[in-house]
């Protein structure tokens, strides 16, 4: 069966309580609750075994390897990593239940994928061990992954700081070695106790050819060392100090270690994040899990159906407001075209040709005028009437146009004429006089032509 990339949001544990449980003699129970903010909380014990039980496989069972991505491309990538790890693996593909739990990427490459196996005849009889001990685990963790994530939240370190955990318990000696936040390997010891000098150094020897295998020599370790409920708590403390000589590093012993492993196998079941890995899946998935996923599934589809149902109001609103918006504009444009043109019978739809049409109709009528108006036409007149002014000449007829004008004057003798022409002359006017018979009171008359930009 094939999982890609376990989701690091994805929370694998029904509900907001759950039960951490490492099977020893006696078991060590951690209960713990997640709040609504997403926090994890201690809580006592109940003695009733409803809560959901969150379990865990020795890493002498399972195997982990690093995957070196072979493409750029992560999604070629993604398709060929059963062949790698069919390679790597000394039992049939086929035969295992595997996850690919993390992606650690590589400057210019698809970078590496860590996995995880375990022959589904070995998780088979690790669950028929569980229900013999009265436990039926939602989640079946990797013990090392657990230990590991636990590590980073106990002991926050730089990210070129190397870490050993070291966890002894019930006749294993666990260890767990990487770099930063990065997970590196996990090895599983077995020994039998209790343990003199001769056999702790033995032990100590041995740890020592893997510590040779993953780390070069003298290289500083950060030791987090725990002792379980059914651990040589000399053994824990002895072993950093017989390593020290080629290993040196600070030691670390968390707060109520009997049950570190219990706590970190709750708070992964419960909490998404980074190194996450449930192998019981598919066909020997715990049935609340399968329950969980369908509800996840119909809570997917319910928030989809939700967003459509959603979409398809706003767009029918939309429209409504389009129509509606429409018919407002319609009826200004009407209302406008009947202004336009008040005694013309519109039609329906014609509305903005009929009113264009009357408005260029209005265009034409007063061009005139408009030209007038722009080209300084009132202007010229203004002037032609303040050089009549204070020279006691009579204006008794007027024309005026683009070109020029022409009127008809009368005055007191001949000389006032030639004055007013004068003037206009002096303003640029090209102007001609004409005389015309005397007035019956004795005056004198005469025309007046005029161009504005010239002589007539």
């Amino acid at each position: 069966m094939i999982h890609l990339l376990h989701n690091k949001g994805e929370v694998e544990m029904p509900g907001r309580d759950c039960l951490g449980v490492e099977l020893t003699n006696p078991p060590a129970l951690t209960a713990v609750r997640r709040t609504i903010a997403g926090r994890l909380r201690a809580r006592p014990v109940p003695d009733d075994g409803l809560l959901p039980v969150a379990g865990c496989l020795p890493v002498s069972s399972c195997l982990t390897v690093w995957l070196d991505a072979p493409f750029d491309s992560w999604s070629k990538t993604c398709r060929v990593l059963p062949s790698l790890l069919d390679a790597r693996l000394p039992f049939a593909l086929e035969d295992c239940v595997y996850r690919f739990v993390a992606r650690h990427r590589t400057p210019g490459a698809a970078g590496r994928v860590l996995a995880v196996a375990v022959r589904r005849v070995n998780l088979e009889e690790h669950l028929a061990a569980w229900r013999a001990a009265g436990y039926d685990p939602v989640t079946m963790d990797h013990k090392g992954l657990a230990l590991w994530t636990a590590a980073l939240e106990e002991w926050p370190l730089p990210d070129d700081a190397v870490r050993a955990i070291l966890y002894v318990n019930a006749g294993e000696l666990t260890l767990v070695v990487g770099r930063g936040a990065c997970f590196g390997a996990a090895h599983a010891l077995a020994f039998t106790a209790p343990l003199g000098d001769d056999a702790i150094n033995l032990l100590a020897s041995r740890l020592a050819r893997v510590l040779h295998a993953e780390l070069t020599e003298a290289t500083p370790l950060h030791w987090l060392v725990c002792a379980g409920t059914d651990g040589d708590d000399r053994l824990a403390r002895d072993l950093p100090g017989r390593l020290a000589e080629n290993w040196p590093g600070p030691v670390r012993r968390p707060a109520d270690e009997s049950r570190f492993l219990a706590r970190a196998l709750a708070a992964r079941a419960l909490s998404p994040g980074d190194w996450r890995c449930n192998l019981r899946v598919g066909a020997l998935a715990h049935p609340l899990a399968q329950k969980w996923r369908q509800h996840l599934a119909r809570r997917a589809y319910a928030v989809l159906l939700t967003a459509g149902l959603l979409l398809i109001a706003v767009n029918f609103w939309w429209q409504s407001a389009l129509r509606s918006r429409t018919a407002d504009v319609q009826s200004a444009v009407a209302a406008l075209a009947a202004e336009l043109a008040p005694e013309a019978r519109i039609p329906y739809g014609r509305e903005v040709e009929e009113a264009r049409q009357s408005l260029e109709q209005l265009n034409r009528e007063v061009a005139p005028v408009l030209n007038a108006l722009h080209s300084g036409f009132y202007a010229r007149i203004g002037l032609v009437f303040e050089a009549i002014a204070g020279l006691g000449v009579t204006c008794q007829q007027f024309q005026a146009d683009n070109d020029g004008f022409n009127m008809r004057c009368a005055a007191s003798d001949w000389e006032l004429a030639e004055s007013l022409a004068a003037r206009l002359r002096a303003l640029g006017y090209g102007v001609q006089v004409n005389a015309l018979p005397g007035l019956d009171d004795g005056r004198a008359a005469f025309t007046l032509e005029g161009r504005w930009g010239g002589a007539p």
